[in-house]
């Protein structure tokens, strides 16, 4: 394989990544809205409803940063082989429902 090819699929790679973080900062977002709405279907109190989604916000953002560890190291090991590029389907996939969720649910 030719060096600018190389370079081309560790920048798309590069670029799949860094949409994968972008879209998991937004998802944290759109959890938490799919918890306010599912919250204020049962009660409407808000006051628990702020502190358990600010814990729900923490508990994705934790999440999240062992998700970009995890994924950075696997990318790491296997960039630009097929088991990479799979794992940036199934992530893009799963981050792309989340809001598509959000829509149906609030």
């Amino acid at each position: 394989m030719s060096q600018p090819a190389i370079i081309l699929k560790r920048l798309a790679a590069l670029a799949l990544w860094l949409t994968t973080i972008g879209l998991g900062i937004v998802d944290i977002y759109f959890v938490r809205e799919i918890f306010f709405a599912l919250y204020a279907r049962v009660s409407r109190e808000y006051r628990p409803a702020v502190l358990w989604g600010n814990i729900i916000v923490v508990l994705a953002a934790l999440a999240l940063v062992g998700f970009i560890v995890a994924s950075t190291e696997y990318h790491r090991k296997r960039l630009c082989q097929h088991a990479s590029w799979d794992l940036f389907t199934r992530t893009l996939v799963v981050e792309l429902a989340i809001p598509f969720i959000a829509v149906f649910v609030i």
